[in-house]
């Protein structure tokens, strides 16, 4: 380093500088830098022209003019002496003229250049990229939104009181799992329900004999009273029900048929021995005829006396008229048994008629009192129209009165599957599509608690329905399991808010989409009038 007494021969021009720029002497309070170096600042060294020598030649016994023969350590404090040793400056004899550039300018451009502009362009880059790789990362996918109603694929039934009245007796409770046809509740009448269940009961014994007359079956009946609008149809099935018994207890003409049927026995006995008395007396006539023959023709010989075929001939006759009683004796049976045969047939039609009568009676009867007892249950009597779970509504007591037409239960069959009915309405209804992904958030259950189901599009309406809106069918599996694997408790009828994804879209894709519109809008002429809407 050079000696510290050595002249500075920079200072006359830096000191010309600073009056000139700043209008007085000495170096300006704002300049940036510390009057005193911090600690582990570095240094600059800058080579030291001596006074009088050229400035771009080269230091004797250096042949490169950048290493220089007078290296000089800059005074931290005095820092603008290297800004302003390295600006060129006009040298002329021993004296050299003021730089052309301010101090502010020098001191930037002697500053070393933050990491931002060494590396800027590398960083820049680097954050398009990643901002890129996110944008084709991140999905914004297109929604359509809507409300929902899930239900059951069969739907709950509502059970409807037809007749007015109050409630007689009540045989489920909340919640129940009931049979189709069981019985609810009762509605009071002017019949007492226990005395139609009785009679019902009593009747189902005989509801095979509708069928088949031969399955009539003697039940447990007597009059009975206070049966209000089923009295007139109980009396007459009552009375050919007895009639019918009657007729079947009543053995008369079985008897009658099985003698008669002894007597044609009998009679077939006879005529059999009769028929083989017949026989024995054709041999007897045969033989008789044969000795006549034989007799007459010796009496044409002259060998025979008259008296002997005379004799013979009596005989022949004889036997012929013994013949005869006995064939005579076999019609006569045989008529007898033919009459018998009469007897049997007309006795046992007759007794197939009034059977006959009276079963047809009987199930006629039969079938108008049971209809009655229908018509009885389906106006006082409440029964689960399907198989599933009882809700009650606005009745829950006996002695509520209930008026017509009134909703008093819902059934809710117990369903593996589940079916969404969802209206939505606006634009993209058009991009619905069966087999999309379906987000529902309940209503009674917070999406951000207990998380979002999915499902899927099973179908949407071509036509729209009143107001406008399309009704979309969403298929959901049973149970409701969330994102979050929690069970949501199914209820009939769940009001759910929906959101139909119709395109899974990436972020830069959207944002190219948006910047194409924005285009094709800008394109547009302002000048074009709106096209007419056709009038259908």
């Amino acid at each position: 380093m050079p000696s510290p007494e050595q002249p500075d021969s920079f200072h006359p021009a830096r000191q010309a500088q600073e009056n000139s720029a700043f209008g007085f002497s000495g170096r300006p309070a704002f300049s940036g830098r510390p009057e005193y170096p911090l600690l582990g600042e570095a240094t600059m060294e800058t080579p030291r022209i001596p006074d009088g020598a050229d400035p771009s030649a080269s230091s004797p016994g250096n042949p490169s003019t950048e290493s220089t023969a007078f290296p000089q350590k800059v005074d931290p404090v005095h820092h603008a002496r290297a800004a302003s040793a390295i600006v060129p400056a006009k040298v002329g004899g021993n004296s050299v003229d003021p730089p052309d550039f301010s101090y502010d300018v020098q001191e930037i451009m002697a500053k070393t250049p933050h990491w931002l502009l060494r590396s800027g362009t590398t960083v820049i880059a680097a954050v398009l990229a990643i901002v890129l790789f996110l944008t084709w990362m991140i999905r914004y996918p297109d929604s359509i939104t809507g409300t929902m109603e899930i239900a059951g694929a069969n739907p709950a039934v509502d059970v409807v009181a037809r007749q007015s009245g109050h409630i007689e007796s009540l045989h489920v409770k909340e919640g129940d799992l009931v049979e189709k046809g069981q019985v609810l509740a009762v509605i009071e009448s002017t019949i007492p329900a226990a005395r139609v269940f009785s009679l019902k009961e009593r009747l189902s014994a005989l509801t095979p004999f509708l069928s088949d007359a031969s399955k009539f079956e003697l039940i447990e009946i007597e009059a009975e009273e206070q049966l209000g609008k089923l009295q007139t149809s109980y009396s007459q099935f009552l009375s050919d029900y007895i009639a019918l018994r009657e007729i079947f207890g009543d053995d008369y003409a079985e008897r009658t048929v099985r003698l008669l049927s002894l007597q044609a026995e009998e009679q077939k006995k006879r005529i059999s021995n009769l028929e083989g008395q017949i026989a024995n007396a054709d041999r007897t006539v045969q033989l008789a005829r044969e000795r006549y023959e034989r007799m007459e023709k010796l009496l044409r010989r002259d060998t025979l006396s008259i008296a002997e075929y005379e004799e013979q001939e009596n005989e022949l006759l004889s036997v012929e008229a013994a013949k005869a009683e006995v064939v005579r004796a076999m019609n006569a049976e045989r008529v007898s048994a033919l009459d018998l045969e009469k007897q049997i047939s007309d006795l046992r039609h007759q007794r197939e008629v009034v059977v006959r009568e009276g079963i047809t009676k009987l199930q006629e009867s039969l079938k108008q009192l049971l209809s009655g007892i229908d018509i009885w249950e389906e106006d006082y009597v409440l029964k689960a129209p399907v198989a599933g779970r009882v809700a009650f509504l606005d009745f829950w007591a006996n002695t509520q009165f209930v008026a017509g037409a009134s909703q008093v239960f819902v059934v809710a069959p117990e369903s593996t599957s589940l079916v969404g009915r969802m209206e939505v309405k606006g634009k993209g209804v058009g991009k619905i599509q069966p087999g999309q992904p379906v987000q529902i958030r309940f209503s009674d259950y917070d999406y951000k608690e207990f998380g979002i189901v999915t499902g899927s599009v099973r179908n949407a309406s071509i036509v729209p329905r009143k107001g406008g809106n399309h009704l979309v069918v969403v298929d959901l599996e049973f149970p409701l399991v969330t994102n979050f694997g929690r069970e949501v408790p199914f209820k009939q009828a769940m009001q759910a808010e929906a959101s139909i994804v119709t395109e899974d879209l990436r972020l830069i894709e959207r944002i190219f989409y948006e910047l194409r519109r924005a285009i094709t809008d800008a394109a547009k002429p302002k000048g074009d009038p709106e096209p007419a809407a056709v009038k259908v």
